[in-house]
């Protein structure tokens, strides 16, 4: 029998570590310094390839990558600060022999910083319990540039004895509260830095700010009902999930009360979404494989102070995961059957950890769909942004593959092609695109051993676009790291210290749009091309891990030009420091 599936949340009580929703495998509690520890060393947790921040510790990320926000369950179709929550998917169901924990912290900007703990115990080997809270409250550089975050994640498990019956659930809650400086208004004081007081340049917004709330729970609970022989069982499940979002976006900014629609002195703008989710049927467990086959039931509501929307819907779902001698597996199949919905449908297939040859491993993922576009594009009513649409639903074809040697040398690429995809054009109002969107990446990366403890870390990223009127993301991402290791008295101390590089070349980047958190084409900038530089030194003495960074080294070698977005700049030459230490009883 599976003692850690996808779905079944069973954790094997005599294994120590963690598994998710989207993994199977048991993850043990990382105990090696090396270089990943310092790229995940962030606000989220993991490495941030592929983004920019806006300037801020906690700020919105801008994408250098595509990004598919397309998804089965009615939803937004938007990130914004979403992007910045806590999801289920990446919440750890852990299993424990003693209690542990663990806190972490790092420094802001101009001011402010990120505290974080966890805590996490069996009280008996088949019940765990895990929390973990992060907070940031941080300046930027620039007037009325700051984020406060509140993020919290929960999980727990429990499982009877032979497995009877089995419930696991985990909840995220995250807050964005932000004030919106809207970018700088006099790019020429920075350019040419005759203003190193950036609070002294002029910004766009002096009165403005968003808030974000997202809210997310699952209930997973199986039950066994017949037992065929000693490898077959058949179960029963009933899955519930909650999703609630809010947006808010107030101003006194003359720039967006001089032509607001319904008021004239201060504009409050926010849209509201709940979703409320049933998924119920039974599951064939065979000796290594899980079938699993039921109906699911949507219901939500999409609504502000102008408009109203709310639906019930009903699909078929299908899945199945597993292992062979040589690979993992899962494939999903989910198909809506009434309502507004009706036709749409979602296929994924999933290889993973196939080993080829011995330190090679293959991961692949075919994900093919049609889908509805997000309540967001298709319907807003606000002071400054007002559209009705009625768009085509989006066909959606991915194909992507990794493989891997070592966990040290890695090749990736993926190909994906949309049918009508929608964008924000210049006007940052949502439009269809009557036609096929095709792009498609190459990825490398590589931590090569250069002389003595020397060594040099890789991550490059190419990519390409059918249609650049529509989707623009730069051709080259990079991101180079030569670091020194060092151990001594007798590896109770390990360090690194190094250089770290970051480049994407120049493009036309979306522009950002407050009053509503989405990017927008603009025809009129091209940012990148700029090589940023930061340097870091990091230790570990026991439990205790220590990180020292000093971004942007080489300001003022180089052009006043590394923009994240058009007239949000990244961060100046400074420095920061942060830590993380676990204990255990």
């Amino acid at each position: 029998m599976l003692s850690s599936s996808l779905f079944g949340q069973v954790i094997d009580s005599n294994r120590v570590g963690y598994s998710t929703l989207v993994s199977s495998k048991i993850i043990p509690f990382d105990t090696v310094l090396n270089i990943s520890t310092y790229h995940d060393f962030n606000e989220w947790g993991r490495d941030d390839f592929g983004v920019v921040s806006l300037g801020n510790l906690g700020d919105l990320k801008a994408n250098l990558t595509q990004t598919n926000l397309l998804n089965f369950l009615p939803n937004l179709g938007i990130d914004g600060y979403f992007k910045n929550s806590n999801s289920l998917k990446s919440i750890p169901f852990y299993n424990v022999k003693a209690p542990t924990g663990g806190i972490r912290f790092q420094t802001a900007y101009e001011k402010g910083q990120m505290f974080g703990a966890f805590f996490t115990v069996n009280p008996i080997d088949r019940l765990n319990i895990y929390l973990d809270f992060q907070r940031i409250n941080a300046r930027g550089f620039y007037f009325n540039q700051q984020n406060i975050s509140n993020k919290l994640k929960l999980s727990t498990h429990f499982s009877t004895l032979n497995e009877f019956y089995t419930v696991a659930s985990a909840v995220s809650w995250n807050k964005f509260t932000n004030l919106e400086f809207g970018g700088i208004a006099d790019n020429q004081s920075f350019e040419e830095n005759s203003l190193s007081n950036r609070e002294l340049i002029a910004v766009n917004l002096t009165q403005s700010g968003s808030r974000t709330n997202d809210f997310n729970l699952l209930v997973i609970q199986k039950i066994n009902l017949i037992r065929i022989d000693s490898t077959k069982l058949v179960k029963m499940f009933y899955e519930f999930d909650v999703k609630s979002q809010y947006v808010a976006f107030t101003s006194s900014d003359s720039a967006f009360v001089r032509d607001a629609i319904f008021e004239e002195t201060t504009i409050h703008d926010s849209i509201s979404f709940s979703r409320f989710n049933n998924f119920i049927g039974l599951s064939l467990y065979g000796k290594k494989h899980v079938f699993d086959v039921g109906i699911n039931h949507s219901y939500y509501t999409y609504s502000n102070l102008f408009l109203s929307q709310t639906e019930n819907l009903f699909a078929f779902k299908a899945r199945t995961y597993g292992e062979f001698e040589k690979f993992k597996y899962r494939a999903e199949w989910e198909n809506y059957l009434v309502g507004d919905y009706l036709g749409t449908y979602n296929l994924a297939l999933h290889i993973l950890d196939f080993s080829l040859l011995k330190n090679f491993t293959l991961d692949a993922s075919l994900v093919h769909g049609l889908y509805n576009p997000g309540l967001f594009v298709q319907s807003f009513v606000s002071n400054n942004f007002n559209w009705d649409n009625g768009f085509k639903k989006i066909r959606n074809t991915n194909i992507r593959g990794r493989i891997l040697l070592k966990e040290k040398y890695g090749f990736e690429a993926g190909f994906t092609v949309i049918d009508d995809d929608i964008y924000f054009n210049e006007y940052a109002v949502p439009v269809q695109y009557d036609g096929l969107l095709s792009n498609y990446y190459v990825q490398a990366s590589a931590d090569i051993k250069l002389i003595g403890k020397l060594r040099l870390d890789n991550k490059v990223r190419f990519q390409q676009v059918s249609n650049t009127d529509i989707l623009r993301i730069p051709n080259w991402v990079l991101r180079n790291t030569l670091y020194y290791e060092v151990s001594a008295f007798k590896n109770a101390l390990n360090s690194h210290f190094g250089i770290e590089f970051e480049y994407f070349d120049s493009f036309k980047s979306n522009a950002y749009m407050p009053a509503t958190t989405v990017t927008y084409l603009q025809n009129d900038v091209e940012i990148g091309n700029y090589p940023y530089f930061n340097f870091f030194l990091d230790f570990k003495i026991q439990e205790l891990v220590f990180f020292l960074r000093l971004e942007n080294i080489t300001q003022g070698l180089f052009e006043y030009n590394y923009y994240a977005v058009p007239n949000y700049a990244r961060p100046d030459f400074n420095i920061r420091i942060g830590a993380t230490w676990r204990f255990f009883n």
